[in-house]
């Protein structure tokens, strides 16, 4: 596609009429503005829409960590099992907790960027170091529409700071369309 557009630019200037030859008049007209580049189109999907399969308590193989910008540590995970279906998550450090989804679409094999935010309970966690607390954390993600397999979306308390008991929420959206919610509850253990 970005051939296809920088293609289309370059025959828009090529049938572009060329500026007749006159002399300068007493006051010059500014050059004419260069046009922008088109934009790609967006691509398009039919009948898209995100299914959760699964939520809950998960047993994760972590791969690497990556800090973040907001002081939340995104963990990529190499292996998932899911160990109990649930809303209800014990706030302790170790536990990990999230869903799974497909994407439903046409054109199958079409490839978006979606994005999965967590919203956190208020007033939202307060990493070591931060000036504030953080009430969200997003993460981009390619996904291909159709796939056959589930994709993966949780979060684990690596840190007592992550534990906050509350109402939990993942949003998953393309671009600011809202596609799916899931809301988990995490509750202090007596």
């Amino acid at each position: 596609m970005p051939r296809l557009a920088l293609l289309l630019f370059g025959l828009l200037l090529a049938a572009a009429p060329a500026p007749a030859q006159q002399a300068p008049a007493p006051a010059e007209k500014p050059a004419e503005a260069e046009q922008a580049p088109t934009p790609e189109p967006p691509v398009q999907v039919f009948g898209l829409r995100v299914e959760i399969v699964e939520r809950g308590l998960y047993q994760t193989s972590t791969g690497v960590i990556r800090q973040m910008p907001n002081g939340i540590g995104e963990n990529l995970v190499d292996a998932v099992e899911l160990e109990r279906s649930t809303t209800h998550i014990p706030a302790r450090p170790g536990v990990s907790f999230g869903l799974e989804f497909v994407v439903h679409g046409r054109p199958a094999g079409t490839m978006l960027e979606l994005t999965t935010t967590v919203v956190f309970p208020p007033p939202g966690l307060h990493p070591p170091g931060q000036p504030a607390p953080v009430a969200s954390s997003t993460t981009p993600m390619v996904v291909e529409v159709g796939s056959d397999g589930a994709i993966y979306r949780g979060y684990t308390f690596d840190y007592d700071w992550e534990v906050a008991p509350g109402p939990w929420r993942f949003e998953i959206r393309l671009g600011d369309r809202l596609l799916a919610v899931q809301s988990f509850v995490i509750t202090s253990e007596s």
